[in-house]
């Protein structure tokens, strides 16, 4: 979420030692199996939202984000990968 909080701004800067993560959405849920169901469904509802604006912003493709929902892991990025991808517009 905090990726998607910067690319809010015109101007993204990072510290060199910055690392960023990019995951899906994650929680849990409880309750009968329609309430988890209506979770389920609006977690993959955000998911969808987050990892669009991400695409919308950044160099980021969807192959990219696709690897990180098909093999279900969080993918770091330096600061220096960061302003390659256009997460970030500068390191300071």
């Amino acid at each position: 979420m905090g990726i998607v909080v910067a690319l809010g701004s015109k101007v993204r800067k990072a510290y060199r030692n910055t690392t960023f993560m990019i995951h899906q959405v994650q929680g849990i849920s409880i309750g009968s199996l329609r309430e988890m169901e209506d979770t389920v469904a609006e977690a993959s509802r955000i998911n969808d939202m987050l990892f669009r604006i991400i695409k919308e912003k950044t160099k980021i493709t969807d192959a990219q984000l696709n690897d990180v929902i098909q093999n279900r892991k969080d993918w770091f990025l330096t600061a220096e990968e960061a302003l390659k991808s256009g997460i970030v517009t500068e390191i300071i």
